[in-house]
């Protein structure tokens, strides 16, 4: 999930924590298919 957020509720139980992340789903209908990737910053002098 990388959305700007103000909200700074405080998550109380592994509920609050699951209904955050379901709010973050696509409906299946948008499913599509497609390549995931990640990109991680190094220093190569180190």
């Amino acid at each position: 999930m990388a959305r700007d957020t103000s909200d700074h509720t405080s998550i109380g139980s592994i509920g609050d924590l699951t209904d955050y992340l379901a709010k973050g789903c696509k409906p299946e209908a948008d499913f599509r298919i497609g390549t995931e990737h990640e990109k991680f910053g190094f220093f190569r002098d180190s």
